[in-house]
C-alpha cells in the first residue's frame, strides 16, 4: 500500500506537468525505480529473516552442544559419588524419621500441657531435647557430607580440567591459538568451585525433598484418610512452578555474561599489574588503561545492574505465589480436616487436648510437605542458573578435546573417576619421549624440516617448502626482518604450532649422551632459551636447575663447587655471596616442608650458609632481576643442563658483545649445537649456516667457511693474518660459498 500510494504521488507532483512524451518516459523510469526500491526493500527482510533463522539454527546448535556438555560433566561427577549419594539418602530418612517423632512429641507437649499433666509434661520435654540434640548432630552430618561431597567434586572436575589443559599444551594453545574460550583461568578457578558448591546444594535438597514428600505424603494420606490434601498440595507447587518458570528471565545467559565481564575486568587489572613500570614511563599512559578498565567497569556495573532488575522482578513473582500466598494456603490446609471427619474434636476436655496434639503434628506434617515440594519446584529455577558455570566448563573442555583431537592425541577426560594426572603420564611414557603433534617423527641425531609449510593460527604463510637438515655439530644462524617467522619455526619444533604442510623430525632420546639430570619434556635433548627467560617463584637453585625439581636433582645441593662455578660463567656471583640484598622480596607465604628443610641442612657444609640459602629461600626473581641478569641466569640454565641442541631467541640481547662471545664459546666448548636467532654480525663466526627468511614466505641456506689455520712460527704470522682476513670478508659477504635459495 506504502509503494503504491508513493507510486502515485510521483505520476501526480512530478508527471502531470511534462508533456506526453516526456511524460511516458518519466512514467516508465518511476515505475522502474519503484520496482527496484520494491525489489530492495523484500530483498532485505528476506537477509533479515535468512540471518534470524541462522540465528536460531546456531543457538539451537550451541544449546545442543551444551546441554550434552552439561550432561557429561554431571554425570562424570555422580559417577563416582555413588557410596556417598546413599549415604547422604541414609542420613536424610534418619533425619525425616526423628523429625516426625518430634513433632509427635510436641504435640503430646500441647496436650499435657492443655491437661494440666505435669509429670507427663516433664517427660516429653526432656525425650524432645534429647531428640533435638540427636537431630542436630544429623543434620551437622548431612551438612558435612555435602560439603565433602563439593570438595570431592571440585577435586574431581579440576583435575580432569587439567589433565586436557596441561597435556597437549593446551595453556598455550587457549590463550595465542586458538582464543575462542576467554578467560581459561577464571573457569579453572572461578566457575567450577561454584557450579560445584551450588551442585553439591542441589544434590542435598534433591535427596532431604525427595525423602520428605515420600515420607510426609504417606503419613498425611494415613492419619487423614484422603489423598485430596495431598494432590491439592503438589497441584498448587506444580502449577505454582509452573507460572514461575513462564516469568523466569534466562539466568544461565545472564549469569554466562556476567562472568564473562568479570573476567575481562579482572584481566585489565592483572594486565596494569604486570606492565605497571612500562605504563608509568609514558605521563599519559594511565589514561588510556585507566580508560579501559573504567569502561570495562561500567559494562559488568551496567550488565550487572540488568541483572539485579530481572531477578528483582522475578523473585517478586516467586516469593508471592510460593512464600506469602503458599503460606496462607497452607493454612487452609492445616484447618481443612479438623471442621468434618473423624479429625472433628469431641466436645470433652480431652478431645479438644487431642485436637491441640493432632494439629500440632498435622501442622508440622503439612509445612514439610510443602517446603518439599517447594523446594522440588524451585529446583529448576537454582538448576539454571549453574548453567551459566557449566556451560562455559563445556566450552574449555570442547575446546581441549578438539585441540587434542587434530593433534591425533584424543583422551577420554570423561571417562573413569581415577585422580592419575594424565599430562604427567604422557611427559613420562615411553622413557620420557617428547609429547609433539602427529606430523613430527623421530631422527636419531639431527633436526630435518622436509617441504615444510609454516603458518600463523590465523591462516598466514610465514614459510614455505622449507627443506633444512641440521646436523649434529652444525650450528644454524637464523636471521630476517621481524615477522618473518624466525620464532615460528621454533614454535612449530617445540609442537606449539602445526605444520600446514610437510613433516619434522627431532632427535630421540638415547641417541646421544644422557646425564643423570635428564628430565621430562625437551631439556635433555633441545634446550630453548627466549629473549626473555622463564623465570619462576622459588629458590636460586631451582632457577637454575629449571624444569627439573630439588626432589629430583640435588646435584647443586650437593656441590656448592660446581654452584659457585655456574654462576661466575655468567657473571651472576653476586647472587651467592649478597643474597641477603634478595630476601626483601622472599615470599612469606612460601617455604620448603621441614623434612625437606633438614634434608637440606644435612647435605649442606656448615661454612656454606649462602648455599643452605640459595637452596631454601624462596623469592620472586621476575621482581629482583633486570633482563641482563634474567638472560645470564639462562644461559646458566642452559650451562647445568647441557643439551644436544639449543636454540638462542635473542637470549643475548641485554648483555655486552664481549659476554656474548664468551657464551658463544662456552657452548661450543660443550659440544652443544646452537640453533641461534640474532642480528648481531659477530656471532657469524660462531656458526656453519645461515638461513635467512625474507618474510615473504621464501627463504635461502648459505654455508659459511672459517678457514683460520694454527700459528706455527713467527714467520708465518703475516700469512695467517691475511688467511684470517679473507675468511671474515668471505663470512660477512653477501655471497656466500654454496647457496640454497628458495623464494616464495
Amino acid at each position: 500500500v506504502g509503494l503504491r500510494e508513493l507510486d502515485l504521488e510521483v505520476r501526480m507532483v512530478v508527471l502531470l506537468p511534462l508533456p506526453a512524451p516526456r511524460r511516458k518516459r518519466a512514467l516508465a523510469g518511476a515505475t522502474a525505480l519503484t520496482l527496484g526500491v520494491a525489489a530492495l526493500y523484500f530483498r532485505h527482510q528476506s537477509v533479515k529473516a535468512a540471518a534470524k533463522k541462522r540465528r536460531e539454527r546456531d543457538g539451537a546448535k550451541r544449546g545442543k552442544k551444551s546441554s550434552k556438555s552439561s550432561k557429561k560433566v554431571l554425570a562424570m561427577l555422580l559417577k563416582g559419588s555413588v557410596p556417598s549419594l546413599a549415604k547422604l539418602a541414609g542420613l536424610a530418612c534418619a533425619r525425616t524419621a526423628l523429625a516426625n517423632r518430634l513433632s509427635t512429641l510436641q504435640g503430646g507437649l500441647f496436650r499435657t500441657a492443655f491437661l494440666r499433666q505435669k509429670s507427663s509434661f516433664v517427660r516429653l520435654l526432656g525425650e524432645n531435647f534429647v531428640g533435638c540434640l540427636l537431630l542436630s548432630y544429623i543434620q551437622s552430618q548431612f551438612s558435612k557430607m555435602t560439603q565433602g561431597m563439593e570438595m570431592s567434586w571440585r577435586n574431581r572436575l579440576t583435575g580432569r580440567l587439567h589433565d586436557g589443559y596441561f597435556g597437549d599444551m593446551n595453556y598455550y594453545k587457549c590463550s595465542h591459538v586458538d582464543k575462542s574460550v576467554a578467560n581459561p583461568e577464571q573457569i579453572i578457578c572461578e566457575d567450577v568451585p561454584k557450579y560445584c558448591s551450588g551442585m553439591a546444594q542441589c544434590t542435598g535438597e534433591v535427596i532431604s525433598s525427595i525423602v520428605d514428600v515420600l515420607f510426609y505424603s504417606q503419613r498425611l494420606s494415613s492419619y487423614t484418610r484422603t489423598n485430596s490434601y495431598t494432590l491439592a498440595m503438589c497441584g498448587y507447587i506444580f502449577g505454582a512452578g509452573a507460572l514461575v518458570k513462564m516469568v523466569s528471565p534466562n539466568f544461565a545467559k545472564m549469569y554466562k555474561r556476567k562472568q564473562a565481564l568479570e573476567g575481562s575486568y579482572r584481566m585489565a587489572q592483572s594486565r596494569l599489574k604486570s606492565n605497571s613500570e612500562s605504563v608509568a614511563f609514558y605521563k599519559k599512559g594511565i589514561l588510556v588503561e585507566a580508560k579501559t578498565i573504567e569502561q570495562r567497569l561500567a559494562d559488568m556495573v551496567s550488565h550487572n545492574s540488568k541483572v539485579l532488575f530481572k531477578t528483582w522482578k522475578f523473585s517478586m513473582v516467586q516469593d508471592f505465589v510460593l512464600k506469602y500466598f503458599g503460606a496462607t494456603f497452607a493454612v487452609i490446609l492445616i484447618i481443612g480436616p479438623f471442621f468434618e471427619g473423624h479429625l472433628r474434636p469431641k466436645d470433652s476436655m480431652a478431645g479438644r487436648a487431642e485436637m491441640l496434639s493432632n494439629m500440632r503434628y498435622h501442622t508440622g506434617v503439612v509445612i514439610s510437605l510443602f517446603t518439599s515440594l517447594g523446594m522440588l519446584g524451585s529446583m529448576p529455577s537454582k538448576t539454571s542458573k549453574l548453567k551459566a558455570y557449566v556451560q562455559r566448563i563445556g566450552e574449555l573442555t570442547d575446546l581441549m578435546a578438539a585441540s587434542q583431537e587434530s593433534s591425533g592425541k584424543a583422551k577420554e577426560l570423561e571417562a573413569g573417576t581415577k585422580t592419575t594426572r594424565n599430562y604427567k603420564e604422557a611427559l613420562t611414557r615411553d622413557g620420557g619421549k617428547d609429547a609433539t603433534d602427529g606430523s613430527a617423527e623421530m631422527s636419531p641425531s639431527s633436526i630435518v624440516f622436509k617441504n615444510a609449510t609454516v603458518s600463523t593460527p590465523a591462516g598466514h604463510t610465514l614459510i614455505r617448502n622449507l627443506n633444512l637438515v641440521i646436523e649434529e655439530g652444525t650450528n644454524l644462524l637464523v636471521t630476517g626482518p621481524n615477522g618473518a617467522g624466525k620464532s615460528s619455526l621454533f614454535r612449530v619444533l617445540g609442537g606449539l604450532w602445526h605444520l600446514e604442510e610437510g613433516y619434522v623430525r627431532k632427535p630421540s632420546r638415547g641417541a646421544g649422551p644422557k646425564s643423570a639430570k635428564d628430565d621430562e619434556g625437551l631439556a635433555s635433548d633441545i634446550f630453548y632459551v627466549p629473549q626473555k627467560p622463564y623465570v619462576s617463584v622459588g629458590t636460586l637453585i631451582e632457577q637454575l636447575i629449571y624444569p627439573s625439581t630439588l626432589d629430583s636433582d640435588r646435584q647443586l645441593v650437593d656441590n656448592p663447587g660446581m654452584l659457585k662455578g655456574l654462576l661466575e660463567q655468567v657473571d651472576l656471583l653476586y647472587l651467592l655471596t649478597e643474597f641477603g640484598r634478595y630476601t626483601s622480596n622472599a615470599e612469606d607465604n612460601v617455604s620448603l616442608s621441614s623434612s625437606a628443610s633438614s634434608d637440606l641442612d644435612g647435605s649442606v657444609h656448615k661454612g656454606n650458609p649462602s648455599v643452605l640459602d640459595a637452596s631454601t629461600t624462596v623469592v620472586n626473581w621476575s621482581e629482583v632481576l633486570s633482563l641482563g641478569e634474567q638472560q645470564r641466569l639462562g644461559m646458566a640454565r642452559l650451562f647445568y643442563h647441557k643439551p644436544r641442541f639449543a636454540i638462542l631467541d635473542e637470549c643475548t640481547s641485554g648483555v655486552t658483545n664481549d659476554m656474548e662471545e664468551r657464551f658463544c664459546e662456552i657452548v661450543e666448548n660443550m659440544g652443544c649445537t646452537c640453533i641461534t636467532i640474532s642480528h648481531r654480525p659477530a656471532l657469524v663466526a660462531f656458526h656453519d649456516k645461515v638461513l635467512h627468511l625474507d618474510g615473504e614466505g621464501g627463504w635461502t641456506l648459505n654455508d659459511l667457511k672459517h678457514d683460520v689455520e694454527p700459528a706455527s712460527s713467527s714467520s708465518e704470522e703475516e700469512k695467517e693474518e691475511e688467511e684470517t682476513g679473507s675468511a671474515d670478508q668471505a663470512a660477512g659477504s653477501d655471497t656466500p660459498v654454496s647457496t640454497q635459495s628458495l623464494r616464495g
